[in-house]
């Protein structure tokens, strides 16, 4: 059993970084969260029309061992294009996978969510909405932060879909599964 004291984020963990932009007009938006180090993950991809960029890099048989970012974003598919900002910012800092060729190679896994029915439908996430998700990620965001995080989120680009079963909140309540046990890792789609 975990005894450490934590407040319920994944903030709460060394090393992660949690950014987000959005769109008030297009009601759409990105979350990322971004690791110092790098992360082992997985996924578990469920659904009737999953939309998804580099998660095939998750499966372990594969020599992809640590992810650099992990991007949610609004959009459906049109919003993967969101992750060629994220790469573009880790790897301007040099964080990434190291290609013999000498190339840096982030590795972002990125998950849509078909929002085009809430806003205005040819607003969708790009690069750029990417990147400047990355240039506000926070190490341990500020109550003021997380608050307007929230209401952000609240305003239009918080979407529950019971079918998707993606809660865009889950980056403030991702350590707690929903018998209460305490989590180790980011669970965004119960």
């Amino acid at each position: 059993m975990n005894t450490q004291p934590t407040g319920g984020c994944i903030s709460d963990v060394p090393g992660v970084h949690i950014g987000h932009a959005h769109s008030e007009s297009g009601h759409t938006g990105v979350t990322v969260l971004l690791f110092e180090s790098g992360a082992i993950a997985g996924i578990d991809i469920g659904g009737s029309a999953p939309a998804t960029r580099e998660t095939e890099l998750l499966n372990p048989t594969n020599m992809i061992m640590r992810i650099h970012a992990i991007l949610l974003t609004g959009g459906s598919t049109f919003g993967l294009g969101a992750a060629a900002g994220v790469q573009r910012f880790l790897q301007e800092k040099d964080i990434g996978f190291r290609a013999s060729t000498g190339v840096v190679v982030p590795i972002v896994p990125t998950a849509a969510i078909f929002d085009l029915d809430v806003g205005r439908p040819r607003i969708y996430p790009d690069a750029q909405m990417g990147y400047d998700a990355c240039r506000n990620a926070k190490a341990k965001p500020t109550r003021q932060y997380r608050r307007r995080f929230r209401c952000a989120v609240r305003k239009g680009t918080r979407y529950t879909n019971s079918d998707a079963r993606w809660r865009w909140d889950c980056v403030d309540h991702v350590s707690r599964w929903p018998d209460d046990r305490r989590a180790r890792g980011v669970q965004c789609v119960g």
